[in-house]
């Protein structure tokens, strides 16, 4: 369904999502919502990062290439035609020197490989934030290992699965198709593999911060050291004013500021960002050193 058609809360939600995970310099958005675990479903859909092929030079991804249990750390490099066939070619090792006794640094072979270009894109897991300096070199990862592994299309969501879970198949009793439920706007159901699905976690589990883009449910992070954060509390929660003094105290331990409304883009103002009927929302950003 086109977004354009949803209604300007959707729109907004999806907007400051967008905003923060894709297109800013912006550290934290917290965000007041009646209905906090829709809200980050909303939020899910802004932030989704597509990884329709071609897949670009530097991409990183994990691909079986000689065993179909055994996922290597591979990069692409490029992709090409060969012999009437396109081919991706990637690099599966890291680059190293060695010196011999005579002090000549000799560059060893990092590792070139090609794979047709429908067996990479239908079996490699593509990881969109990962680098090539930290993805090389790393073990094989067995394919009954691919559970510990958490995926980069969506934000790691901190709160409630029966919650998430509910509200992702709930109806939306939207105008246009009533039945219409934001799993399938997310295109997430329970036939899709790990790397297509939700990432949920408590807040007690270790999982929960491996990635950079996090979303939390009526609970605020203990340090903000990496990554970016979408907070979401609803007014009606227990402890609602005891999680708007702890971000408080994040904004004063961190020594963010607040985004300027020049920073912000106008299409926010035209969905109502200002407007508190409709939200009540803190933009903020690492100063500068």
């Amino acid at each position: 369904m086109e977004l354009v058609k949803m209604p300007e809360p959707y729109q907004l939600i999806h907007g400051l999502s967008e905003f923060l995970f894709k297109s800013s310099e912006i550290k934290c958005v917290v965000l007041i919502s009646k209905n906090p675990y829709l809200s980050a479903l909303i939020a899910c859909h802004g932030a989704k990062i597509s990884n329709n092929p071609p897949y670009t030079p530097g991409s990183c991804m994990l691909l079986p290439l000689n065993e179909p249990h055994i996922y290597k750390h591979v990069v692409i490099e490029r992709l090409e035609e060969f012999n009437g066939q396109l081919l991706y070619f990637f690099k599966f090792r890291k680059k190293h020197s060695c010196r011999n006794k005579k002090i000549t640094t000799i560059e060893n072979d990092i590792g070139l490989g090609g794979k047709g270009r429908s067996f990479v894109e239908k079996q490699g897991i593509l990881f969109p934030f990962k680098s090539e300096g930290e993805w090389l070199g790393k073990h094989d990862v067995d394919r009954s290992e691919l559970e510990t592994i958490s995926s980069e299309v969506f934000p790691t969501i901190i709160g409630q699965k029966h919650l998430v879970e509910y509200w992702k198949n709930k109806a939306l009793n939207l105008k246009q198709n009533p039945d219409y439920t934001m799993a399938d706007i997310l295109n997430v159901s329970k036939d899709v593999t790990k790397f297509d699905r939700l990432n949920i976690f408590s807040k007690q589990n270790e999982k929960a911060v491996r990635n950079v883009n996090q979303i939390w449910v009526n609970s605020v992070p203990e340090s903000m050291s990496s990554g970016k954060y979408l907070i979401i509390l609803s007014p009606a929660h227990n402890f609602f004013e005891e999680k708007i003094l702890e971000v408080n105290q994040i904004y004063s331990d961190l020594k963010l500021s607040t985004v300027k409304e020049h920073e912000i883009p106008q299409r926010l103002f035209d969905l109502g960002i200002s407007n508190r009927s409709l939200s009540v929302v803190a933009l903020l950003k690492e100063e500068l050193k």
